[in-house]
C-alpha cells in the first residue's frame, strides 16, 4: 500500500490530475480506449491522453455501435438465466 501511495503522491507532485469518475480507460489489443460519460468530458479526455494509439468514445456513442439485436439477446439471456455478463470470445 505504501508503494501505491508513493506513486499517487509522485503523480500529484508532478502536476497530474486525478481522472474524473466519469472517465474510464482500458486496453484492447494495441489500442488504448478512453470512455467518457458525456460530451463535456470528451474534450478533457482528449487533452489528458494525446496519443496516436488512443480511441475516444462517449458512452452513448459506444452504445450506438451495438446492433439492436444484441440488446434483445442480452434481455432473453437475462430472462432465462438471470443477470448475465457477455465476455470476449477467444478463437
Amino acid at each position: 500500500m505504501r508503494g501505491i501511495n508513493a506513486c499517487v503522491k509522485y503523480a500529484v507532485d508532478n502536476g497530474f490530475e486525478k481522472l474524473s469518475p466519469s472517465i474510464w480507460s482500458c486496453r484492447r489489443g494495441n489500442k488504448d480506449i478512453i470512455l467518457v460519460e458525456n460530451d463535456e468530458e470528451l474534450s478533457r479526455a482528449v487533452q489528458i491522453a494525446e496519443k496516436d494509439n488512443v480511441l475516444y468514445f462517449t458512452v452513448n456513442e459506444l452504445l450506438n455501435l451495438i446492433p439492436d439485436d444484441a440488446f434483445e439477446v442480452k434481455t432473453k439471456f437475462t430472462d432465462v438465466f438471470g443477470e448475465t455478463t457477455v465476455g470476449k470470445a477467444e478463437f
